[in-house]
């Protein structure tokens, strides 16, 4: 039976003991008048900034405005990990024969979760440089004035914490190396690559260091690796900025958005997906844990509801759904559009 998750709750069918009372000669108590009416829970800043950025994803959406941004083939379908890998300096996931592996460094770690952030803002700029210059060729350098634009372009605070934040980010992506390729029954395709291959940034290599970007702090610059722009000139899947700023500080909401706005774009009919298994949605994300033999495929098509239901809210028309059958749970995909091609690349660094 198919199932497209919401939020609503129905009626769980038991009547409330009040409405029984007329019915034996009895009226039901008069509520004290001297309490209080509870009163909901005040959402958060946070939360609040996030609604109102989902609200602005399905606008923008409607109104033909949306703000695209790029990112490889590659860390659409198989991402960092959502999570900080403890004690470890290498990751591998696989999405069907394609597999991603990472090698970071012992001093700063795997990147991870919102890591990515600083990929999407250099692949952007690198792209958008590209459709403005009329240039086949990616640019292999991108200089911008202040730190402050990698947080403006995703709506994070200017504060020291998000500036040391962004720095770690940087740091740990560029010091990583990444294989990418395809494992096939007959033939094996891969390749090595690091994002950049320079940075000249406004912070040290100190991180304890407290100073932050300003008007002094020019002429910031990014070397992209050759393997990089190559990924970036060979028409990279486009992804939805607001909703990247919607969920920076959830990336596994971020990751599955995505994923799914990609296979629903390139589908051509309907597939199902088993959430279990060798080549399951678990496997194709990357998901750690849920190996429990008994709660772990429970408790993973729970999270993959609520994943769902954190892309409706920005996607209504996204016509995923989850099934569950005999043979186990499953997410339906069938083809649809999340990004408008025709709409812009923004947050290019303002000309002096």
């Amino acid at each position: 039976m198919a199932e497209k998750p919401s939020k609503k709750r129905g009626d769980s069918g038991l009547t409330h003991v009040s409405s029984l009372l007329p019915g034996i000669g009895l009226d039901a108590p008069d509520k004290p008048s001297d309490v209080p009416a509870s009163q909901p829970k005040p959402l958060s800043k946070r939360r609040q900034n996030r609604d109102e950025r989902i609200t602005k994803v399905r606008t923008d959406r409607d109104e033909g405005k949306q703000d695209v941004g790029y990112l490889p083939r590659g860390f659409v379908l198989c991402g960092l990990p959502f999570k900080p890998v403890k004690n470890a300096t290498y990751y591998e996931r696989s999405n069907g024969d394609y597999v991603l592996e990472i090698t970071g460094s012992p001093k700063y770690g795997l990147p991870f979760g919102a890591d990515i952030l600083p990929v999407i803002w250099v692949a952007t700029l690198a792209r958008k440089q590209m459709l403005e210059t009329k240039s086949a060729k990616c640019p292999r350098e991108i200089s911008f004035k202040t730190g402050s634009q990698i947080l403006d372009a995703f709506g994070l605070p200017k504060s020291g914490d998000s500036y040391r934040r962004m720095q770690e980010r940087i740091l740990r992506v560029f010091h990583a190396t990444y294989f990418y390729g395809k494992a096939g029954k007959g033939r094996v395709t891969n390749y090595s690559f690091r994002f950049f291959d320079g940075v000249d940034l406004w912070f040290t290599h100190d991180l304890e260091s407290q100073t932050l970007p300003g008007d002094d702090f020019a002429n910031n610059r990014i070397e992209l690796s050759e393997k990089f722009a190559l990924e970036i000139e060979r028409n990279p899947p486009p992804i939805d900025l607001q909703m990247a700023r919607a969920w920076s500080d959830k990336p596994a909401v971020l990751f599955f958005g995505m994923w799914l706005a990609y296979r629903c774009f390139t589908e051509t009919g309907t597939t199902d997906i088993p959430l279990m298994g060798a080549r399951g949605l678990k496997a194709q994300l990357g998901v750690q844990g849920y190996d429990d033999p008994k709660r772990g495929a429970i408790d993973f098509r729970k999270r993959v509801k609520g994943w769902l239901l954190d892309v409706i809210d920005g996607w209504p028309e996204c016509p995923a759904r989850i099934e569950s059958r005999p043979t186990g749970d499953y997410l339906t995909i069938a083809h649809a559009k999340a990004i408008n091609q025709q709409t812009k690349a923004p947050f290019l660094p303002q000309k002096p």
